[in-house]
């Protein structure tokens, strides 16, 4: 689930990842502010895609409203304006899958991106097209996002505890 605030007069608006308080912010048109959650435990949530709650709940709100303020206390002065609410398609260590399926077959997968696949698309688009091509591309190497990687138990873990690599 997202939430829209009115952004403070003045404000310089940067984009915000707080792993503390597993919650970002950034700009959003209509002069907003969209906060959403970024917290590792969303992982262990099982829900049916038949009968998820598409609709921004108070508790939620109230739960997402409150941690920016906890970093930045001023956003306790923006007004909630909306929000919504949608599924989070991750893999089992939140990075995604770039792979050929079974080797040979021409049958690629490009998945598990989640709400950050946009802002990856250039380096996705460039590391798929070698993949494709059956070719290797010197600045990203993408066997890091093997599909085999689950079978060898050697998720993607960074250096970081917040499932970010890096």
């Amino acid at each position: 689930m997202t939430l829209f605030r009115r952004p403070l007069p003045g404000l310089e608006h940067p984009v915000v990842a707080d792993f503390v308080n597993a919650v970002y912010w950034r700009a959003e048109t209509g002069e907003q502010t969209l906060v959403g959650l970024i917290d590792p435990e969303e992982a262990h949530a099982i829900v049916d895609p038949d009968a998820y709650n598409e609709r921004v709940d108070v508790d939620f709100a109230a739960d997402t409203g409150e941690r920016p303020v906890r970093r930045f206390p001023a956003m306790s002065e923006a007004d909630f304006t909306g929000g919504f609410a949608g599924l989070y398609a991750i893999t089992p260590d939140w990075h995604p899958i770039m792979d050929e399926l079974v080797p040979g077959s021409g049958l690629f997968i490009c998945a598990g991106f989640s709400g950050h696949g946009f802002k990856l698309g250039p380096a996705v688009g460039r590391m798929a097209a070698a993949m494709m091509l059956g070719e290797e591309d010197p600045e990203f190497d993408r066997r890091l996002f093997r599909l085999s990687r689950y079978a060898e138990d050697k998720p993607v873990r960074g250096q970081y505890e917040y499932s970010i690599v890096g």
